[in-house]
């Protein structure tokens, strides 16, 4: 998976997007990969289906908060894709994938997600997850 890291946020406009120094080195990737698996984070790798070859195109995250307001239990939620599939609907799927495992198997009081400011394809994605999580409340 290194590979694919050093090829999804090598890049620096994805890395600035996601507020990280981009990885320059299969080393660096390596070591980012390696302090991913000691933290508390949970991530996941996005793939599209390609035959049998599937694709990574980036990933997706959750994190402890320690609190929020009133709430105790609540995650954070933080995302990178790959410049080639900006804009393809593919981030708010696995948002929305994550937000529900959050609520239903997690029992999170609150998902929260943190922009870098400027980053209108971000706050696009999050208002469109937002506007999910309305919409099946209303149901």
């Amino acid at each position: 998976f290194a590979e694919d890291y050093l090829r999804i946020f090598g890049d620096k406009e994805v890395a600035d997007s996601c507020g990280i120094a981009p990885v320059n080195t299969i080393s660096d990737a390596r070591a980012k990969l390696r302090a991913f698996a000691k933290s508390k984070r949970t991530e996941w790798s996005i793939a599209l289906k390609n035959g049998g070859n599937p694709i990574i195109v980036g990933d997706i995250g959750i994190c402890e908060v320690i609190s929020v307001k009133e709430y105790s239990n609540v995650k954070e939620l933080g995302y990178g894709l790959g410049k080639a599939y900006w804009g393809h609907g593919i981030m708010p799927k696995a948002v929305a994938l994550v937000e529900k495992y959050c609520f239903e198997v997690l029992k999170s009081e609150a998902v929260i997600v943190r922009i870098v400011g400027g980053n209108t394809r971000s706050e696009r994605t999050a208002e469109k997850f937002l506007a999910l999580r309305l919409c099946c409340s209303d149901l």
